[in-house]
C-alpha cells in the first residue's frame, strides 16, 4: 500500500511553493512564505467573531488557531528552509493539539524517518487519531497498515470499514481499493463483483486510471463471474484476521449463520418434484444484474487511462485495435502506434508482442498475457524484432527470453548466448527453457545426465510433451534416474495421449515387460503405430 504523504499537494492547497533547499535561489520563496504567515496572522483578526461565537459553544479557538499556525510553520520548515528536525518539533506540537493534517504529516514524518528515526507504529497511532477526526487520507493510509499488518496489527474487516470511510469523502485511492477488497473477497463477508464495478465507476468519474483499466477489462471480456473471479483471485492480501480470504467451507461468521447446505438441496429436490422452478442464489442473481460486456466502452476506457499514462491500458488499446471485432474496426496504424507507446514506457508485454510483430510475416501474430491471438500481418524486420525482444528479455519476460534463444542457437559463436538466455527463462519456470536445458545438460562434456533427468522433469509436469518422452527414456534406460519400466510406460503413455507418436513406439516396445502386461492395448498401440507412422 502507499506510504502516508502530506507533502506538497497540503501546500499547494494552502498556496505555498516547494522548492529545493538553496540559500541562493530560495531567497524570494522565503520571503514570500513569511509573506504568506503573516497573512495567516492578520486573517485570524478578521475572524475573531467566529471566535468568540465558537468558544462560547464549547469550543476552543485561540488553541486550534495556534495549532494551525505551528501546522504552517512546520511545512515552512519541511519544504523552504529544509530543516527536517525542526518541522518534526513543529509538527509535533500542532499534532498534540488536535490538527489533523498535522498529525498526517507527522505521521509521514515518522514512516520515512525525516528527522529522525524511522517510527512506523507511532506513525500509524497519529494516523488513527487523524482518521478519527475525518481526515479522508489519513483514513486510507490507516486502511493500507491494517491491509499490509505495516506498523499495526492486519485486521482485514476494520480497514474495509476505514476505506469506506475515505471513498464517502471523496478519496478516489480509497474507493478503488475497496473495490478491489470487494472483488478479492478481502475484509468483507462474501466477493461481490457488481459491489466492486460501482466502487470502480465511483473512481473512475474522478480520472482514476487504474479504475478506468480495470473497467476497461471487465466490459473488454477479461472477467468470468463474480464467483469465478473471486475464486480466481490469487493476489489479495491475506491475514489470519482475514476470515474472508478462506473457503466459505472453512468456518467463517457467514458461513455459520447461512442455513446448512443439505438443507437447501432438500429445498430444490421438493421443487423439482412439485414442477415449481427453485429460486436462483445470491451469486447467480448477481451474474444477472452484471453489466453487459461492451468492446467500444472498453476501448474507450482504455483511451481514457492511456491518456493518464497507464501502460497496462495503452497496451490493451493497441491490441483490440490491432486485432479488431465485435464491433470495433481494425486501424493497424493507430493499434501499432499504441503498442509502441507502451513498449517505450517499459511494459513487457507489449515489448514482447512488438518484438512478434516484427518477427512474423505470416500471420500468425503472437499471443497476448490472456491468450488471446493478435493475428497480425506485419511487415518482418529481424533487426527491429531483436531489438524489442532484448529489451523485453532483459526486464524479465520469459517469453522473450526463450525466442531470443532460438534466435541465437542458430547463429554461429552465439551457442553461449543462447544457453543463458534458456538458464534465465528456466528459472522462472519456462517449460520450453527447461527442454532444452536439459538437452543441454546431456550434450556437456562430460554429460550430466542427472541436472538433465530433473530439467526433463520440471519440464514435463509444466505440459511439455517433448520433455515427457524424454523423461521416458531416463526412466526406460536408467540414465539420471533408476531404471523403472513402470514410470517410463506412464510418461510414454502421457506424452501419447498428447499426441506424441514417438512415444508411441517406446510405448509397444516396453508394454510387454511392465508386471501387469495388457495383450489387448499393446496390440491397440502396435495397430496405431503402423497406420500412423511419425515423421522422418
Amino acid at each position: 500500500p502507499p506510504s502516508c504523504d502530506a507533502g506538497v499537494g497540503v501546500m499547494k492547497e494552502r498556496g505555498f511553493a516547494a522548492h529545493h533547499p538553496d540559500a541562493n535561489t530560495n531567497a524570494n520563496a522565503n520571503a514570500n512564505a513569511a509573506m504568506s504567515i503573516d497573512t495567516l496572522n492578520s486573517n485570524s483578526h478578521m475572524h475573531s467573531h467566529r471566535h468568540r461565537h465558537r468558544h462560547r459553544h464549547g469550543g476552543h479557538p485561540m488553541r486550534e488557531e495556534r495549532s494551525r499556525r505551528v501546522f504552517f510553520y512546520g511545512m515552512f520548515a519541511h519544504f523552504l528552509l529544509n530543516d527536517l528536525k525542526e518541522s518534526q518539533v513543529a509538527l509535533r506540537r500542532a499534532a498534540t493539539n488536535g490538527h489533523p493534517r498535522a498529525q498526517y504529516a507527522l505521521a509521514s514524518h515518522l514512516s520515512k524517518g525525516l528527522g529522525g528515526p524511522k517510527r512506523v507504529e507511532e506513525a500509524m497511532k497519529w494516523l488513527r487519531r487523524a482518521a478519527e477526526q475525518g481526515d479522508v487520507d489519513a483514513q486510507f493510509n490507516y486502511a493500507c497498515g491494517l491491509l499490509s499488518g505495516n506498523g499495526v496489527r492486519k485486521n482485514a474487516q476494520q480497514a474495509t470499514l476505514w476505506l469506506s470511510k475515505s471513498a464517502c469523502g471523496g478519496n478516489t485511492k480509497a474507493a478503488y481499493n475497496l473495490g478491489v477488497c470487494y472483488e478479492k473477497g478481502i475484509g468483507v463477508k462474501k466477493p461481490s463483483l457488481l459491489r466492486a464495478l460501482d466502487l470502480y465507476e465511483m473512481a473512475a468519474e474522478k480520472d482514476h486510471a487504474k479504475a478506468l483499466y480495470t473497467l476497461g477489462l471487465y466490459y473488454d471480456g477479461h472477467y468470468a463471474s463474480s464467483s469465478k473471479n473471486a475464486s480466481s483471485s490469487k493476489n489479495g492480501p491475506s491475514s489470519k484476521d482475514d476470515s474472508s480470504s478462506k473457503a466459505p467451507t472453512q468456518g467463517t461468521e457467514d458461513t455459520k449463520k447461512a442455513p446448512a447446505a443439505p438443507a437447501r438441496r432438500t429445498k430444490k429436490k421438493l421443487s423439482k418434484k412439485a414442477g415449481v422452478r427453485p429460486s436462483p442464489s445470491r451469486e447467480e442473481e448477481e451474474d444477472r444484474r452484471l453489466p453487459p460486456l461492451d468492446k467500444l466502452r472498453a476501448i474507450g476506457l482504455y483511451r481514457r487511462a492511456a491518456s493518464l499514462g497507464h501502460l497496462g491500458a495503452t497496451y490493451r488499446l493497441g491490441l483490440c485495435l490491432l486485432k479488431g471485432g465485435k464491433g470495433v474496426p481494425k486501424n493497424k496504424d493507430e493499434g501499432k502506434s499504441w503498442l509502441e507507446r507502451a513498449a517505450s514506457g517499459g511494459h513487457l508485454q507489449a515489448q514482447h508482442t512488438l518484438a512478434t510483430w516484427y518477427d512474423r510475416d505470416d500471420g500468425a501474430g503472437d499471443e497476448d498475457e490472456d491468450g488471446d491471438q493478435t493475428r497480425t500481418k506485419p511487415h518482418k524486420d529481424v533487426v527491429l524484432a531483436l531489438h524489442w525482444y532484448h529489451i523485453s528479455a532483459k526486464g524479465g519476460h520469459k517469453d522473450s527470453q526463450v525466442s531470443l534463444a532460438r534466435y541465437y542457437e542458430g547463429v554461429p559463436g552465439k551457442a553461449n548466448e543462447a544457453r543463458e538466455w534458456y538458464t534465465r527463462a528456466a528459472v522462472q519456470g519456462d517449460p520450453v527453457a527447461l527442454y532444452r536445458m536439459g538437452v543441454y545438460y546431456q550434450k556437456d562434456d562430460p554429460p550430466n545426465v542427472v541436472a538433465a533427468a530433473n530439467a526433463f522433469d520440471k519440464a514435463a509436469q509444466k505440459g511439455s510433451v517433448t520433455a515427457m518422452r524424454m523423461l521416458g527414456d531416463c526412466y526406460r534406460i536408467g540414465k539420471g534416474r533408476a531404471k523403472d519400466v513402470e514410470m517410463a510406460v506412464m510418461w510414454y503413455e502421457k506424452a501419447a495421449n498428447l499426441g506424441c507418436l514417438i512415444s508411441l513406439e517406446s510405448l509397444a516396445l516396453l508394454y510387454g515387460h511392465t508386471a501387469n502386461p495388457d495383450p489387448k492395448r499393446h496390440m491397440e498401440i502396435l495397430t496405431h503405430c503402423v497406420s500412423n507412422p511419425p515423421p522422418p
